[in-house]
């Protein structure tokens, strides 16, 4: 048996810095270098939903729906499924491989050409083409492109409700037909966690506006100049740059 190696999977390279599925994946090539040291193959995990949301700091609930996400998209597998919450879960890296075999499990396209393909899906619609059965050339297959548009939606409102300390739902009509809207007009998923970012930090602690932090406001009509705002600078970091100035930091 040839030496064994793991290969890094060069779609974790879209994904946004500190989101948490950077975190995450992150997290999963530390923690295989940790699990040969107790044992297991090359390759291998073990991993259970209280451990990574400890460890990446994100809540079960994100937690859960990484290990769930990764799996949809083949970074991972389960391998060995745990016998109860005590236990670990072994799940092995999909990029793991034999040396001399080794098999290549980059796709062609990546997370910003797939936005881009959903939107060409959007309009589509109405124009004679059945999604449910047909594809737009050099585009996904339609449950692929769906499968790719929940997990935008799942990161975008989880990221909201972190910010913001609420409990939205991604599956809800609404939010979904707000999200797709902006998509429609050429926006990226980065452009949704920066506006969630500038509004929360400006209306997080204002009683008369924290109530407007929704995805039908943040995603609303008004969504491109929400975009345009500069990040709002806490007190503490405004009055340290005016004592010493913003040129010497």
């Amino acid at each position: 048996m040839g030496q064994s190696y793991y290969k890094y999977d060069t779609r974790a390279l879209s994904f946004k810095y500190g989101t948490p599925e950077h975190k995450f994946y992150d997290y999963l090539i530390r923690k295989e270098n940790y699990s040969r040291l107790k044992g297991l193959p090359i390759g291998q995990v073990d991993l259970t939903v209280r451990t990574v949301a400890k460890d990446i700091e994100v809540t079960e609930k994100v937690a859960r729906r990484l290990i769930k996400q990764f799996i949809e998209d083949d970074f991972i597998e389960l391998i060995k499924k745990a016998n109860s919450k005590k236990e670990s879960s072994i799940y092995i890296l999909k990029t793991y491989a034999e040396k001399g075999t080794v098999e290549d499990t980059v796709e062609d396209t990546d997370r910003t050409q797939l936005n881009e393909n959903i939107a060409t899906i959007e309009d589509t619609k109405g124009h004679g083409l059945d999604t449910e059965k047909d594809t737009v050339e050099g585009t996904p297959k339609i449950d692929n492109i769906n499968r790719i548009k929940n997990n935008i939606y799942s990161r975008v409102i989880d990221h909201l409700n972190e910010k913001a300390s609420k409990s939205f739902k991604y599956t809800t009509k609404k939010t979904k037909s707000c999200i797709d809207a902006r998509i429609r007009e050429g926006f990226k998923e980065e452009d949704f966690l920066k506006v969630i970012d500038i509004k929360t930090k400006e209306w997080k602690d204002n009683p008369d506006m924290s109530k407007y932090l929704r995805p039908e406001t943040l995603f609303g009509t008004k969504f491109e100049s929400y975009l345009q705002q500069e990040v709002k600078q806490d007190q503490p970091e405004q009055q340290f740059k005016s004592l010493y100035g913003a040129n010497r930091l």
